[in-house]
């Protein structure tokens, strides 16, 4: 459940995936539920030689945003993914 009371800071994406071809992954944060995401420069992640992937400015703010796209037309499956989260206090 979000917690729009306290500001995180994003430092690590986990991906899981089915597939072998890179994709891109993007974190972003907002400052309230109905706010704007500001989103981290995108980075690449090819599940062939990572495990994780860490952002060039961790987004830091109430609420996180994760989104995934894909570079090719190749057979791909998201199954999930965690974060690295650091509670850097109430607001």
């Amino acid at each position: 459940r979000a917690d729009f009371t306290t500001r995180k800071l994003l430092t690590r994406i986990w991906p899981k995936m089915v597939g072998s071809s890179p994709i891109s992954v993007q974190v972003g944060a907002m400052q309230s539920r109905t706010g704007e995401v500001t989103w981290a420069t995108a980075a690449t992640f090819d599940p062939t030689t990572m495990e994780y992937c860490d952002p060039d400015v961790p987004p830091n703010g109430r609420g996180l945003a994760v989104r995934f796209e894909f570079q090719t037309n190749d057979a791909l499956t998201i199954e999930g993914y965690d974060l690295e989260i650091s509670v850097l206090g109430k607001l």
